[in-house]
């Protein structure tokens, strides 16, 4: 069983290494701009001192998150790679199930997961420690949330493309989602303070995000959506009469 997997899991990394190096090449570069002028000034807490904002270090956090789970979320087109070479169909005749090719692609979008997110709070502890403001928490919360949203669109695509839907299709639910993304990060909770003086206040995701409560949520929201990424690709792997 574990053969089968390290084939099938090499099989995907041997045709799409390119694709994630040349990513990762640029994410690189770019974390390093981000972080080059925390790690050369020695001082701790510099930024702090002079009055820096923190609302610029979640801002970049913010960013490397995001960029973080769009390289690693987004599709890698090895299904439309297996359908253009007859990978697909050849599959069928070999002793591999519907649920073997998901759980592999499923593997594989995990690797590259913890690699760009490890960069990505690596680089947030570096700007919060040379900082003093602790981005860390933030940094994680976001990453999590992002990469189970280009997760969920990666597996719409991918999905059609197996099925052999058109690729329209999920262009169009794509076009739908993006402006519930941004009415979802507009939206604004309000919080009554319990003191002697009470107060409400309004915190919208972002605030949320600073909260170490917060990864329970995100942890338990990547792992739902990590289920859904597996079913979906698991049915769409399955073998049709035609």
């Amino acid at each position: 069983m574990m053969a089968l997997y390290r084939s099938l899991v090499y099989r995907e990394l041997k045709l799409t290494w390119k694709h994630y190096l040349l990513f990762l090449v640029l994410y690189v570069l770019m974390v390093g701009l981000f972080t080059f002028p925390f790690i050369i000034i020695q001082e701790e807490n510099l930024f702090k001192t002079i009055g820096l904002e923190k609302v610029f270090l979640k801002m970049f956090g913010s960013f490397l998150a995001v960029l973080g789970a769009l390289t690693s979320g987004t599709p890698n087109n090895i299904q439309k790679i297996d359908v253009n070479s007859g990978w697909k169909r050849y599959s069928y005749s070999l002793p591999v199930t519907a649920g073997e090719k998901a759980m592999s692609d499923l593997i594989v979008k995990l690797v590259y997961f913890i690699l760009f997110g490890l960069l990505a709070t690596v680089s947030a502890v570096i700007m919060g420690s040379k900082s003093g403001y602790g981005v860390f928490c933030f940094t994680l919360n976001i990453y999590l949330i992002m990469s189970a949203v280009f997760w969920i669109f990666d597996a719409i695509e991918n999905g059609s493309v197996v099925r052999g839907l058109n690729s329209a299709v999920a262009k169009i639910i794509t076009v739908i989602a993006v402006p519930v993304m941004i009415f979802l990060l507009k939206l604004r909770v309000s919080v009554r303070n319990n003191s002697a003086y009470p107060s409400v206040k309004k915190y919208g995701i972002v605030d949320l995000a600073e909260h170490r409560l917060s990864l329970i949520f995100s942890v338990f929201f990547f792992v739902i959506v990590c289920i859904g990424y597996y079913l979906i690709m698991r049915k769409a792997y399955e073998r049709r009469e035609e």
